[in-house]
C-alpha cells in the first residue's frame, strides 16, 4: 500500500504589502504590549487569576444586572475592586500608591453616578 504524502499548505500571503508598514506596527505594538504586561505582571503579580474568588466573595449569590445604570455601576464598582486587589498585591511590598490613587476616583466617580441616579429616581 503506498502511503500518500501530504503536502502541506502554501503559507497565507497578507492582504496588505510586507514592506515596514502595517506589519512592523503591528508587530512593534505586539511587542511593547508583551513588555508592558511584563512589567505590570512583576508589579501585580497574577492578579486577574485571583479576581473572580474576591468578586464571588462580594456576590456569594450571584449577580444579575439588568439596567443600563446597573452595568454602569457594576462597571465602576469592578474597576475600584481591580485596584484594591492590585494594591492587595504589593501590600507587603508597600503598597502601591497609583493603586489606592486609582481606587479613589473610581469610588467617586461610583458615587457621584449613584447620587445621579437617586436624583433622577426622586425628580
Amino acid at each position: 500500500m503506498k502511503q500518500s504524502k501530504s503536502k502541506s499548505k502554501p503559507a497565507r500571503k497578507p492582504s496588505w504589502p510586507k514592506e515596514k508598514g502595517i506589519n512592523t506596527r503591528i508587530v512593534e505594538s505586539l511587542r511593547a504590549s508583551a513588555d508592558l504586561f511584563e512589567q505590570r505582571n512583576a508589579i501585580y503579580g497574577d492578579n486577574f487569576v485571583h479576581f473572580g474568588k474576591t468578586m464571588k466573595g462580594i456576590f456569594p449569590k450571584g449577580l444579575t444586572l439588568e439596567t443600563e445604570e446597573e452595568f454602569n455601576r457594576f462597571c465602576i464598582f469592578v474597576q475600584v475592586v481591580s485596584k484594591a486587589t492590585r494594591y492587595g498585591q504589593t501590600f507587603k511590598k508597600g503598597g502601591h500608591r497609583d493603586s489606592l490613587d486609582d481606587t479613589s476616583v473610581y469610588a467617586m466617580m461610583l458615587a457621584e453616578y449613584d447620587a445621579e441616579i437617586k436624583e433622577k429616581a426622586h425628580a
